[in-house]
């Protein structure tokens, strides 16, 4: 693994830094990086893989240029102007970019297609990969009216269990007189209709709203919104950070759960409302970055949360998932499938690394026997603390039935067919890695499984053993009975039979 550094001046100008320090097995080679491979950035990149090559790239705004694409091949990088391809429009800083499958769902797309998505100043850029990232497969979506809400960072989530990607945003409406008070709200995106639609309960949690943070450190930090199946019931649950105004007057920065429900009453049927807060666990300090992550590798995603006493010193903590018991999962990761040499040593099936860009489903049927579609885009975000997990983590609620099937694609680049491929009857409570090897020969791609019994699973079984056990007492007490009953009746044979002595 390589690792890609972001640094700033501390007099804070607006340009960046990009190191690369490149892995050598045992450690990194920090020494021989003498220099930054790019001084002049504007902002954060997006981490993609543009040429389906499975080696990682990326796009970022220049000095010199607005989109910037950085293409890497085994030995170095190299760095292209595509302001003929993307245009010339600057981006939002921050911005939202995002490599995923976005217009996944339309009669007309092309289903298990990495597509690009652009925020710049003007509006948001769907780039449709479509034998290319082609202008004539651009689709331009305006901002919410930013006159009305504050806006924050976007988010790509399947939120129906529909296998659609949708779009939403953490925003704060402005209300009241000179827009003194902030409305939070998560607004998606309706493709039908063409608007942004609140999909957000906060009744009776006046006191809480979205905001900015300043940290110690002078970065800002965005308004951001992070995803994942918190209960395990199926739907993708919201992580973020809100402020709370106490009843001192004090303010408090909280970690927030937006919990997925149904509500017949919205155009599709869900909206997201509290759940959980961290203010009892952590009272006295506040929270300025938080995201889920499956701590203890058991399908349960925990809360890694980074928090700032009053001594203006940070921590990192943890909070374990107590909310789901019983019910059952299925973890998906999709790696590159590449070897750091030219050919994979002893002719071993190469793992690779983690991979952004991979779209993964899954099909299977409730204990209603419905059918359960859902689909999930493996680090669909790289910048602004994006905070993604490396792997994509689908809850199937209290029904461990076998998941039907599942289906994964990688990134295709331009003017190459979809590459993808399907797994059928995995069990769940399964930890699956997808090693996408060759990457054009989708028919050789391998998926390992790696089991975890649930409490469900354990609890079945103990139960099974304690039946059989009890189904063994009786059948011994009933043969026992037998056995007397027949000696009963063979002394009451010989007293009548003397001669059969």
């Amino acid at each position: 693994m390589d690792v890609l550094v972001i640094t700033q001046p501390e007099s804070m100008e607006q340009l960046f830094k990009i190191w690369i320090l490149r892995g050598n097995k045992t450690h990194l080679e920090c020494k021989s990086t003498k220099k930054p491979l790019l001084d002049n950035a504007l902002g954060h990149p997006l981490i993609l893989d543009f040429n389906g090559d499975m080696i990682t790239d990326f796009l970022i705004e220049t000095r010199d240029c607005p989109y910037e694409l950085w293409l890497m091949n085994s030995k170095h990088f190299r760095g292209d102007c595509r302001r003929n391809q993307f245009g010339d429009t600057s981006l939002r800083l921050p911005h939202s970019n995002a490599f995923v499958n976005i217009r996944n769902c339309l009669p007309d797309s092309l289903d298990y297609t990495t597509d690009i998505v652009i925020t710049n100043k003007n509006h948001i850029e769907y780039w449709l990969n479509r034998e290319g990232f082609n202008v004539e497969n651009r689709i331009n979506i305006r901002y919410p009216d930013e006159s009305l809400y504050t806006i924050g960072q976007s988010a790509y989530i399947d939120l129906n269990i529909d296998g659609c990607i949708e779009h939403i945003i953490a925003a704060c409406k402005k209300v009241g007189f000179f827009h003194t008070q902030c409305l939070p709200q998560i607004l998606w995106y309706d493709n039908k209709q063409n608007e942004w639609i609140n999909i957000a309960d906060f009744t009776n949690h006046s006191k809480l709203y979205f905001e900015t943070i300043d940290t110690q450190f002078g970065i800002q930090l965005p308004i951001a919104i992070r995803f994942g199946d918190v209960d395990s019931d199926g739907y993708v649950d919201l992580i973020t950070v809100m402020k709370n105004k106490t009843e001192s007057g004090r303010i408090k920065q909280i970690a927030v759960i937006l919990r997925n429900i149904r509500d017949d009453d919205h155009p599709n049927r869900r909206k997201f409302v509290l759940f959980w807060t961290s203010e009892k666990l952590i009272p006295d300090d506040d929270v300025e970055l938080v995201s889920f992550l499956d701590l203890q590798e058991n399908g349960k995603l925990d809360i890694i949360l980074t928090t700032k006493n009053s001594s203006n010193h940070y921590n990192i903590q943890w909070i374990l998932n107590t909310f789901v018991d019983n019910s059952c999962f299925l973890k998906i990761l999709v790696t590159s499938g590449l070897c750091s040499e030219s050919s994979c040593p002893n002719e071993k099936v190469p793992y690779g690394t983690n991979q952004a860009g991979p779209f993964v489903c899954y099909e299977t049927s409730d204990v209603n026997g419905h059918l359960m579609k859902g689909c999930s885009a493996q680090l669909s975000q790289s910048s602004y603390f994006a905070l993604q997990m490396p792997y994509s983590i689908f809850g199937l609620g209290e029904t461990p039935n076998f998941v039907e099937t599942v289906i994964a694609s990688i990134p295709s680049g331009d003017n190459q067919p979809t590459r993808k491929s399907k797994w059928t009857q995995i069990v769940p409570d399964a930890q699956v890695v997808l090693i996408p090897y060759p990457p054009n020969e989708t028919m050789y791609w391998i998926g390992k499984l790696f089991y975890t019994p649930s409490n469900m699973i354990s609890s079945t079984l103990a139960a099974l053993a304690i039946l059989c056990a009890v189904l063994i007492v009786i059948i011994f007490i009933l043969h026992r009975k037998e056995v007397l009953e027949d000696l009963t009746e063979h002394e009451e044979y010989k007293r009548h039979w003397p001669e059969s002595r």
